[in-house]
């Protein structure tokens, strides 16, 4: 057996003797699998053997620093999470892993992830790509524990979205674009005619100046391709009793609703609604 210290640069040093391994007596190994076989955060390695027992590797002195084991559930793809790629930022540590099927000849490692932390008393941000495509980010993960992380479904929606920076952070303002799908699909041998042009309206309380200038944000979060050919910014100047909006719905197929303002003030939202059997608030 030897073990190899990672120097950085492509380079390594052969640090068996060491840690001992030099004075462990195998015969005819086969397999070696790592596992944090007693909770407390150090990663101990079994070595089977041909016709002999398993030799057990105990790591000492590795929970002196700071740990953290990601147990990893996915939702829509295979529930083992194999496949998923995942990066954890701890202070100024950055490290990258993908989950893999198998962890070597005739072994098969614990499915947890162990990430070494050094002083760092949490992972500031762990950044998940699942294999169906869905990116999940969760925050402030505390050190010294399993954490499980549930895939998330955010396969609900596949509009692009928009976001707009309100002085303290980036607001969602809504999605948009459902118009104008490409191929969306209406009835049998029936495709829809793309209206590619949306007005959408931000507040605004929604809207605040960042270093000088407005900030928005595009995003598409699902795996579409999305072409974003123009973008205007048009100030409407409204006294403070009215509400604006634009003529914006959801058509199909021409005619589609021209642009204009709709101005409305002293809404009244209704009470309630009801059918002839029963009501409700």
């Amino acid at each position: 057996m030897r073990l190899l210290r990672n120097l950085g640069a492509g380079k390594f040093a052969d640090v068996t003797k060491d840690v001992g391994l030099d004075k462990v007596k195998l015969s005819e190994p086969r397999a070696i699998v790592s596992a944090d076989l007693r909770g407390n955060g150090e990663t101990d390695l079994v070595v089977t053997q041909e016709g002999g027992s398993p030799v057990l590797l105990k790591s000492e002195g590795a929970s002196a620093n700071n740990w953290l084991a990601l147990d990893l559930k996915a939702l829509n793809d295979n529930k083992s999470a194999i496949g998923t790629k995942v990066e954890v930022f701890a202070g100024p540590s950055v490290q990258k892993w993908e989950v893999a099927g198998a962890s070597g000849y005739l072994g098969q490692s614990a499915p947890l992830l162990h990430v070494g932390l050094g002083n760092q008393k949490e992972a500031d941000v762990v950044r998940l790509l699942w294999p169906t495509g869905v990116p999940q980010d969760e925050v402030k993960l505390a050190a010294k524990k399993t954490q499980a992380v549930a895939e998330l479904d955010r396969r609900g929606s596949s509009c692009p979205i928009l976001f707009s920076w309100n002085g303290k952070e980036f607001e969602f303002i809504a999605d948009m674009i459902g118009p104008g799908v490409v191929g969306h699909w209406i009835a049998p041998a029936e495709r829809d005619v793309p209206d590619p042009t949306e007005y959408l309206k931000v507040s605004a309380k929604s809207l605040k100046e960042r270093d000088g200038k407005l900030s928005f944000r595009f995003m598409e979060p699902m795996e579409e391709t999305v072409y974003l050919d123009q973008v205007k910014l048009l100030a409407i100047d409204h006294p403070p009793t009215y509400e604006v909006f634009p003529n914006e719905r959801f058509v199909s197929n021409p005619p589609f609703p021209e642009f204009r303002v709709v101005a409305s003030r002293d809404a009244r939202p209704p009470v309630g609604a009801w059918t002839t059997r029963e009501m409700t608030f």
